[in-house]
């Protein structure tokens, strides 16, 4: 990734009130091997190292656990098609809680990342934040994907496209490299 464009994310990592991550299904374990494997729970480790202390919400898109073996706190994290052992937060809850946080962007100053989030299911996390992010002006909208990494239209120089896989992405925030 280029330097400029790490160093403009973690300046809108910096000046965000809140961090809004949608993972999509280039982290979804169910369809990775082990290497794989490893390499998304590093990658979640190394998000909440990007975040650097920010107050964050991370929805999933992945029916696998993965998310909830990592760093990432799990009362700060909603994933609706997880098949997940019962001490996992009640996921009712915590979509509620992702509500909460999505409708308090539009008063705030927002980071919204797409996190190799495709188009397989749009309506659970890609229309959302980008309509969430035309309609929050402070905010800013973040899409990272290997090959799907787009921004809607109307944003006014509020997003950044990263084409990159996420976990490559994630890494490479917190190596500098």
């Amino acid at each position: 990734m280029d330097s400029e464009i790490r160093k403009k994310i973690n300046q809108i990592i910096d000046d965000s009130d809140f961090i809004l991550a949608g993972v999509g299904e280039e982290l979804d374990a169910s369809y990775a091997g082990e290497d794989d494997q490893r390499k998304i729970r590093d990658a979640y480790d190394d998000m909440v190292r990007m975040f650097r202390g920010k107050p964050y919400f991370v929805l999933t898109q992945n029916p696998d656990h993965l998310i909830f073996e990592s760093k990432i706190t799990s009362l700060f994290i909603s994933a609706p098609y997880c098949t997940r052992p019962p001490e996992y937060p009640d996921q009712e809850k915590q979509w509620n809680s992702y509500l909460n946080w999505l409708g308090s962007a539009p008063s705030k100053k927002a980071c919204l990342m797409l996190l190799g989030v495709g188009i397989m299911q749009p309506q659970l996390i890609r229309w959302p934040f980008e309509k969430t992010a035309k309609i929050a002006q402070k905010s800013h909208l973040i899409t990272v994907h290997h090959s799907l990494a787009f921004l809607p239209e109307g944003l006014d120089g509020r997003g950044t496209a990263v084409r990159e896989n996420a976990a490559d992405f994630a890494a490479e925030m917190i190596s500098g490299s």
